[in-house]
């Protein structure tokens, strides 16, 4: 599937993936690179050694987005600053100390 970018953002690709220090952001580069190029993603996931599924949510979220981080932010805190700063405490204590050892 081609998706046309242009002349620039191939430029700014083609620079990012050269200081990109990410395998995983990398790999996203080269997959919107080669898709823009004509390749299938059934060709581009074997070049590349990732399932065709990757590739196509590579391309497509590049396409919609511009994205080519994962945006994985982790979840909320279930504990208040009192639990955690407990549970830091109770773990840097020796082990014969800790209550229940």
């Amino acid at each position: 599937m081609h998706i046309f970018i242009s002349k620039e953002q191939r430029e700014k690709l083609l620079n990012q993936h050269l200081r990109e220090k990410n395998g995983k952001i990398r790999n996203r580069i080269k997959s919107v690179l080669l898709s823009d190029q004509g390749w299938t993603y059934r060709s581009i996931s074997e070049a590349l050694f990732l399932d065709e599924e990757t590739i196509s949510t590579h391309v497509r979220e590049f396409r919609d987005k511009a994205k080519l981080r994962n945006n994985f932010g982790g979840s909320s805190a279930n504990l208040s600053v009192e639990q955690s700063d407990s549970l830091v405490n109770h773990n840097q204590l020796p082990r014969c100390l800790q209550r229940g050892s």
